[in-house]
């Protein structure tokens, strides 16, 4: 009895979904794969119904586990993982969006937007990075992954200098400026890693002048370390002030002060 219920309710559930009824579709199938877990077209055309991608990659996960050799399955579940993980993404779930959109670069590797979400979820700028780079290896003229590659980068560069590694970070710092010169929050952090004074104080200068504040430069009067606490920035991404042996007028912590690290998503 249960089998041709299972049936009926599975050619029901099919005409309803042609009939563009999602709803009653989903009702339907779902009593029919309740009455035969086992139905593989039953999930199949309910994961087609599904509500969410979440939804749809369950039903497909069904339909894989009961016939590996779906073809019809195993193409939308791809799909299906790659839509969960941009929905968990967007949600702010990062843990969540990782492995769906790990999962899809491990079988499509070539697969661009998987990339690019993937970096959005990253762990670590390292790992923003190379999910970055093999979008631009697959298409260069990407904008949006070389928009990430140079905030990822600026991050990098930044932790780098926060432990200590200056030469690490200025190779990256340098990265950035070739590609965006108005980066003033890189000239900022290349101020704190310059390997001479006088290079802090020409990364300044260009801090200022991206600015367009008029300044003067004039020996101090009062000790490094005075000059110091005045110019120490208030704001935690901008970097301690690497202070040449000059008072820049107009209050250098400017800039300084109320930068924010740009964020990047996808």
């Amino acid at each position: 009895m249960s089998q041709v219920s299972a049936i009926s309710l599975l050619r029901d559930g099919i005409a309803a979904a042609k009939a563009g009824d999602k709803a009653l579709t989903r009702r339907l199938l779902r009593e029919a794969v309740y009455l035969e877990p086992d139905n593989e077209v039953a999930w199949l055309w309910l994961a087609g119904v599904a509500e969410s991608p979440q939804d749809a990659l369950v039903s497909l996960q069904r339909v894989l586990e009961i016939n590996p050799n779906n073809e019809r399955a195993r193409e939308g579940l791809k799909s299906a993982r790659l839509q969960a993980g941009v929905a968990e993404a967007k949600a702010g779930n990062k843990a969540a969006a990782r492995p769906l959109l790990k999962a899809v670069v491990d079988q499509e590797p070539t697969n661009e937007l998987a990339w690019l979400w993937l970096a959005g979820v990253a762990e670590s700028p390292q790992g923003m990075m190379s999910s970055l780079q093999r979008v631009l290896d697959i298409n260069p003229k990407n904008e949006r992954a070389r928009e990430g590659m140079r905030s990822a980068r600026l991050q990098f560069a930044i932790a780098e200098a926060k432990a200590g590694n200056k030469a690490t970070a200025r190779e990256h710092i340098f990265l950035i400026i070739e590609q965006e010169p108005g980066n003033e929050l890189a000239w900022q952090w290349l101020a704190a890693v310059a390997p001479s004074n006088e290079k802090a104080l020409a990364a300044w200068q260009t801090v200022l002048e991206l600015n367009k504040r008029p300044f003067a430069i004039t020996r101090p009067k009062k000790s490094p370390k005075r000059i110091r606490q005045r110019l120490k920035p208030r704001h935690e991404n901008a970097p301690s002030a690497r202070l040449p042996p000059v008072r820049l007028r107009r209050n250098v912590e400017l800039a300084a002060a109320s930068s924010r690290l740009p964020t990047w998503t996808p």
